[in-house]
């Protein structure tokens, strides 16, 4: 499986990306980031659970960060929108195979809600945090995704242009407003 990855920008800044399930956690991955320098986001993702366990697993990795005042900006995961049983948008195989049509436009905002369920359960979590992005109203946005008209089309992935570079135009201003 996918463990991590580290690409060096032209400014030189590395940028990294890591599993919650590398070798050693994802904390070993982290082990020389600098708490004046750098900054780490973190996405629970769509994959691998509940996405209150996802958050969860992400917190966990994050701690050690906390612990050395690294700055620290969480992602909600933006809403999937897959036609399901229990209508909360996530993946079901078995019921897609009965249901043509593409993408729902609208679905419980439940990706979402759990993870801030799961970020307002550790306070001290959160406020160690450096900023939160959550796009409200994505889960009525089941139009503008990659899979919207196609049968058993991908519908956790935004088409572009979209919401994707709104969570970029966030993500960009909240880097800029860091203190030098």
């Amino acid at each position: 499986g996918f463990f991590g990855a580290t690409v060096t920008l032209a400014t030189g800044a590395e940028l990294r990306t890591v599993s919650t399930d590398a070798p050693g956690g994802a904390v070993a991955f982290f082990h020389d980031v600098q708490p004046d320098r750098d900054v780490v986001v973190v996405e629970a993702g769509v994959h691998g659970g509940s996405p209150f366990a996802n958050a969860q697993r992400v917190l966990a990795a994050a701690r050690p960060l906390f612990a050395r005042s690294v700055r620290v900006i969480w992602v909600v995961t933006p809403q999937d929108a897959f036609p399901s049983r229990s209508g909360d948008g996530r993946f079901e195989p078995k019921y897609l195979r009965s249901h043509r049509g593409g993408c729902v436009k609208s679905v419980a905002p439940a990706r979402s809600s759990e993870e801030w369920r799961a970020l307002r359960g550790d306070a001290r979590a959160l406020d160690a945090l450096w900023g939160v992005i959550d796009l409200a109203g994505l889960e009525d946005q089941g139009d503008a995704k990659v899979g919207a008209g196609l049968a058993g089309g991908d519908c956790q992935h935004y088409c572009m242009p979209g919401p994707p570079d709104v969570l970029a135009a966030a993500l960009d201003a909240m880097l800029a407003a860091l203190p030098a």
